[in-house]
């Protein structure tokens, strides 16, 4: 059978505390979205996803996304990609950190 051998998925709560956040770590603020957040599917299934998490870190997730793409291939390689569903998000990141 297909599932031989495979443990289940199972839910796991992470508190994302100052802790945490002293790490400089972003993927340990995003790791969850990860798993939980389509990128690849319609605007409606990216939102949902995002449901469940705080704006910051809704807002990191798309930068993170966008810093992967940009270096992987530029501005075309970001809007051109399905991940680019995330450009708002991102745009309100990088101007809430200063960066824009």
């Amino acid at each position: 059978m297909f599932n031989e051998g495979r443990s289940k998925m199972t839910t796991k709560h992470l508190k994302i505390d100052d802790s945490v956040i002293d790490q400089g770590d972003p993927m340990a603020i995003i790791a969850p979205l990860w798993q939980s957040v389509n990128t690849y599917g319609s605007k409606i299934e990216y939102e949902k996803g995002l449901e469940q998490f705080s704006y910051p870190q809704r807002l990191i997730f798309a930068m993170m996304w966008f810093i992967a793409e940009f270096f992987n291939g530029g501005f075309y390689q970001f809007y051109t990609n399905a991940t680019g569903i995330v450009w708002e998000d991102a745009i309100d990141g990088f101007e809430l950190i200063g960066i824009i």
